[in-house]
């Protein structure tokens, strides 16, 4: 018997479509669009992982996941120096 063709989204076909939105409803260049871009490619790298239950799948999860928290906490960092500086140029 063949199998019937799966008609719902996979996770990384919902991931891609993610990552599509995000860069269409933002600029590339903006930091938050980047990094919701980067964090959304982090997870695809995991999804893809999934059906590779092993030790090797498992610390390449692990590092995405260490990317991912990285490029957010720079992303944060960087908004908040950015919104104190131009705090500071307005009390001037």
């Amino acid at each position: 018997m063949i199998p019937a063709k799966r008609s719902e989204p996979t996770a990384l076909d919902l991931l891609r479509g993610a990552q599509q939105a995000v860069l269409a409803g933002g600029y590339p260049e903006e930091r938050l669009t980047a990094t919701a871009v980067h964090l959304i490619k982090c997870a695809i790298e995991v999804v893809s992982l999934l059906p590779q239950p092993d030790v090797d799948a498992a610390r390449a999860a692990l590092s995405s996941a260490r990317a991912a928290v990285v490029t957010a906490t720079y992303a944060v960092q960087g908004i908040d120096g950015d919104t104190r500086h131009a705090l500071a140029a307005t009390r001037g």
